[in-house]
């Protein structure tokens, strides 16, 4: 399917060689009449809802964002971060949120699922880590905690307005229900991170830091049981992102939107591309789509 790029207010059709007037006509058509069945739209928060750097939503896109959960759209945050390190939005709240990339998720009722790493493997990935020098933090759906001190993981975590919080107990946490571990390593250590584990993968946002989640994980898969749970199907969600840890996300979606800032794979994956975060993308985005 063709996709549509955004640009100044505009949104206007991928034109692939070869296509004849007559199918890329009935692309748009068809994509038009998948925007009309949206039921439920999924939202990355870091370079997508807010440019990195900014807490709050700004208040352009807080007014779309109420406007479609009046006309009865649910909308869902769809992030690597912990419950308990999401933003507080001021004067607006979504209706769940997908944390830890997927493994744990909930809405305004309760918790709808909860995946686990599988404990043998937390202390494999840990001796790994350390034998490259790298500091691990664990997050439970309560607490979190790190090993040791270590910078790049120290910028990670700063993302989102949180520290390494060393903890003497450490031991003891890697024996707790651990959703997601996070080191700040870069993408060629991936592999000797995760070496000799059988149930876990690493999933990668930023360049200098990676989390690592269950392999049966990922936005994706939480959001298959997300539109289960409430009965909808794949054809009624959309989603929004700009990073690797994005990518299953945005291909599964009903309507998958790709930020003016995403990367170069997930743009590919994308039925459209909007403007950049701090470009206001995803409120000029839904303005055009709705």
């Amino acid at each position: 399917m063709a996709g549509i790029f955004f640009y100044e207010g505009q949104c206007r059709m991928k034109e692939p060689v070869g296509r004849s007037r007559a199918e890329r006509l009935a692309d748009h058509m068809l994509l038009t009449e998948k925007r009309k069945k949206t039921r439920i739209i999924f939202f990355d928060i870091d370079g997508t809802l807010i440019p990195f750097g900014e807490k709050d939503l700004r208040p352009g896109l807080k007014q779309a964002l109420k406007q479609k959960q009046q006309e009865g759209v649910k909308l869902f945050l769809a992030t690597g971060r912990a419950p308990y390190f999401l933003p507080e939005f001021q004067d607006f709240s979504f209706d769940g949120a997908l944390c830890f990339n997927g493994g744990y998720c909930y809405d305004r009722e309760g918790v709808i699922y909860r995946h686990p790493i599988r404990g043998e493997d937390i202390p494999v990935v840990v001796r790994n880590a350390k034998d490259l020098g790298r500091s691990v933090a664990l997050a439970s759906a309560a607490r979190f905690g790190s090993n040791f001190f270590e910078e790049n993981l120290e910028e990670y975590l700063h993302i989102s307005e949180n520290t390494c919080n060393v903890l003497k107990e450490y031991e003891a946490f890697e024996k707790e229900e651990i959703y997601q571990m996070m080191i700040g390593a870069t993408a060629d250590e991936d592999e000797a991170l995760v070496k000799g584990t059988s149930s876990v993968m690493c999933a990668r946002w930023w360049d200098r830091a990676v989390d690592i989640i269950p392999k049966d994980s990922g936005k994706d898969k939480a959001m298959e049981i997300v539109l289960s749970h409430f009965g909808f199907s794949v054809e009624e969600s959309m989603a929004f992102g700009d990073g690797g840890n994005d990518l299953d996300m945005i291909r599964f979606a009903g309507i998958g939107v790709a930020m003016g800032n995403a990367t170069k794979e997930v743009k590919a994956a994308a039925d459209y591309v909007a403007l950049s975060a701090e470009e206001d993308g995803v409120s000029r985005a839904l303005l055009e789509l709705f």
